[in-house]
């Protein structure tokens, strides 16, 4: 065969598109012509593509990148922030009321625990230059003690040097005496609940509605939109709390309380955060 047959053949031959016969005339004809074995490494390099091609593909794929990145980011917090809230909830424990008590042979006291109960805590209380040294019990149970099926601890160690014992349930803030050992206590105390979370959330809520206010009259500037994300913060802070505490601003327990909303509420602020990337198209 000649050059002009070979050139014609050698698109279909690069492409393995000939009969065995063809491609073995084509091979024998490449081995002796310098000329058609160079068209052939031609045709067979792929054409380099055009910069202006390039960089729109690139620019495209590293958007989308940046979407599913933004969206996987958005869905791990809000599922995040979903089960620190049902957490939070099936983790807050309800208080019973102590009663009774037994003296030990070796000076102990033993107070039995209520039949619900699965969690206790004592607290021990003394006056300054008093030889007076009370001990309050808390008692619990929660939701998820009772679905891991935790066991009541069945009573309460105290030393012997106890001069009365307090039963406590913090909804009640008086505790309530079990036992004085036959020596009237002077005085009493009481429980005051902490207030804190209630000044948090007029905080949060009063910060975002400045900050957003700010940001709608700044809107066509760039620091318009830093402060309406920045508005999200406090936001996501007055969600938190009423998702964990509802309208409910008593705390017996702030630094649980405090913690569980801080949490939940960063949470809630990258969820808004990547929200709020991928509708404007723009990364965090």
């Amino acid at each position: 065969m000649n050059c002009e047959i070979i050139r014609d053949l050698l698109p279909l031959y690069a492409e393995q598109m000939t009969s065995e016969a063809t491609a073995q005339a084509v091979r024998e004809h490449l081995e002796t012509c310098p000329a058609c074995r160079a068209e052939l490494e031609r045709i067979s390099t792929p054409a380099p593509a055009a910069e202006e091609q390039i960089l729109p593909l690139q620019k495209l794929q590293k958007t989308l990148r940046r979407r599913r990145g933004l969206a996987v980011l958005l869905a791990v917090c809000l599922t995040a922030a979903a089960l620190s809230v049902l957490f939070f909830h099936v983790s807050k424990p309800v208080y019973y009321s102590a009663e009774g008590y037994e003296q030990l042979p070796s000076g102990e006291i033993s107070v039995p625990l209520p039949s619900q109960a699965t969690g206790w805590q004592v607290e021990y209380v003394s006056e300054p230059e008093s030889t007076e040294r009370f001990a309050v019990v808390l008692t619990w149970s929660t939701v998820l003690d009772r679905w891991i099926g935790k066991q009541n601890p069945g009573e309460i160690r105290l030393p012997d040097d106890i001069t009365a014992i307090f039963s406590l349930v913090p909804e009640q803030r008086t505790p309530v005496l079990i036992t004085d050992f036959g020596h009237p206590v002077n005085g009493g105390f009481e429980i005051l609940p902490r207030l804190a979370l209630g000044a948090y959330l007029l905080m949060a809520a009063v910060g975002a509605a400045v900050l957003a206010a700010a940001g709608l009259l700044l809107r066509r500037r760039k620091a318009g939109r830093v402060l309406l994300r920045a508005a999200c913060l406090p936001a996501a802070w007055v969600a938190a709390q009423l998702l964990l505490k509802g309208t409910d601003t008593i705390s017996w327990t702030l630094s649980r309380d405090f913690l569980w909303v801080l949490g939940t509420c960063l949470l809630l602020f990258g969820a808004a955060q990547a929200a709020v990337s991928l509708r404007s198209g723009k990364g965090v």
